[in-house]
């Protein structure tokens, strides 16, 4: 079988990436736990709740995973943790679904096109909060998942309840896996 040269590109890069991530934990290791341990101790955990709820509000690049990983590698409780930024998260999620709601298709067409809104639409008709659910357990983009359920009528107390559910066990297991580093 011969792979691609993309696929083989992927492929090293994966491993650099990987190789890298292992140096600079073994070379900074202490560097980044002591700066973990102080931005947990000087602004909490309203801070993770906060940081949690704009990164699932805003679609950007760094998932909450990663402010969830840190807090608890900079010693906050893994419960409390999960508990902050799973809250967060979904009320950031939430408000992205009473955002698009408000805004409407028509709206939302003119700002994103209409690829975003179709792909959902059959999935959010027959499916509904198990794809809010599914969004929030795995790498599915979360935001955008919440932005189309607004734009679908999915009811906004419903994605934050099943978001806080999805997105709290996800958090669970970051934050465990922040306090075994």
């Amino acid at each position: 079988m011969k792979i691609p040269a993309a696929g083989k590109a992927i492929l090293y890069g994966c491993i650099l990436l990987f190789v890298v991530a292992i140096w600079f934990k073994d070379s900074y290791y202490s560097q980044i736990q002591g700066m973990a341990v102080h931005l947990v101790k000087t602004y909490g955990l309203s801070t993770l709740f906060i940081l949690s709820w704009l990164a699932d509000f805003i679609i950007q690049p760094v998932p909450p995973d990663a402010f969830v990983f840190a807090a608890a590698f900079g010693g906050a409780n893994i419960w409390m943790t999960a508990l902050f930024g799973g809250l967060g998260s979904s009320a950031g999620g939430t408000t992205g679904c009473i955002m698009c709601r408000c805004i409407g298709a028509r709206r939302f067409c003119k700002l994103f096109g209409r690829d975003l809104l179709r792909s959902g639409k059959k999935v959010f008709k027959e499916h509904g909060n198990l794809a809010v659910f599914i969004a929030a357990i795995t790498p599915i983009p979360y935001s955008a998942t919440c932005w189309v359920a607004g734009i679908y009528g999915i009811n906004p107390l419903t994605v934050f309840a099943t978001s806080f559910v999805g997105r709290t066990g996800r958090y669970v297991f970051f934050a465990w896996l922040g306090d075994l580093a």
